[in-house]
Formats: C-alpha cells, structure tokens, sequence
C-alpha cells in the first residue's frame, strides 16, 4: 500500500483500457508506489473501479487528477470520447467525481499528461524545444529539438 506522508497529497490516477494505475503524490510530483488496479470497461464499472481506488484514500488526499484516454475537455471536465470506453459520449467525469468524493477534480488526456509531464519534471525538463510521441502504453518517445 502507499505510505507518503506530505501536507498536501493527492491522488493520480491514470485511465487505461487494461489497467487504472495510481499513485500519491505532492506538488512537486514527488511519488511513492505505482499500484494498479483492473480495467473493467463496461457502462458504470469503470466507477466502480475508481471507487476501489478513491474510496479508501479519501481521508487522506486534497484532490484528484485524472489522466483519460479521448478526447478531453479538461476546462470542463467532460469526456467527449475515452478510447476503450466506448460508451462514453459527453460524460462530466469531473463533476461526477467532485459530487461523490467531495474533493477538486482535474481530468486531462492521456497524452497530454505524458507530454506535460516530460516537460515538467521528464527528459524534456531543461529544453525550450521537444518533441514528445505516445505510442501506446509502454512506449512514450521523448526527442530534443536544437533550439
């Protein structure tokens, strides 16, 4: 189990089609263990494993961030499309969660997380310029632009 001890922490977790994996961490994205939980991809069972998740943890977190396959409204936080998720079209994550848990909710794409976080704190952390690829789960490609 994750054992953290920070002022603030949160929860991020990652959508995948395969697996939700999740972890605490701070604002300065220090991390402790990378645990991970089934996928279950049918209409509601998704929830119910984010409540596996969420459930358990939620005494101890300020809020929850969300990385989510499709296409992402992240201002909003609906999800037009999420990948394997096909039955969802227009579903307000965001405001689902925020109901439930009582706590702030960011969603974004799975990408773009990938990508943001390269440049924040990854191999893109000290350039002006790069470029960052999502093949598929197990394969992010980061490159260096000359500046």
């Amino acid at each position: 189990m994750i054992s953290l001890i920070f002022s603030e922490r949160y929860l991020a977790i990652d959508v995948g089609g395969t697996e939700i994996k999740y972890i605490l961490t701070d604002r300065s994205a220090e991390i402790g263990e990378i645990n991970s939980v089934k996928t279950d991809r049918g209409e509601g069972e998704l929830f119910n494993s984010l409540d596996e998740i969420i459930a358990p943890l939620i005494r101890d977190i300020n809020g929850i961030a969300l990385s989510f396959p499709g296409k992402i409204n992240a201002d909003e936080g609906i999800a037009h499309t999420a990948g394997a998720f096909r039955w969802i079209s227009n579903l307000d994550v965001k405001t689902i969660l925020e109901e439930k848990y009582s706590k702030p909710v960011w969603i974004e794409n799975d990408g773009k997380c990938g990508a943001l976080a390269e440049f924040w704190k990854g191999n893109l952390s000290d350039v002006k310029k790069g470029v960052f690829i999502r093949f598929g789960t197990k394969y992010p490609y980061t490159q260096r632009m000359p500046t």
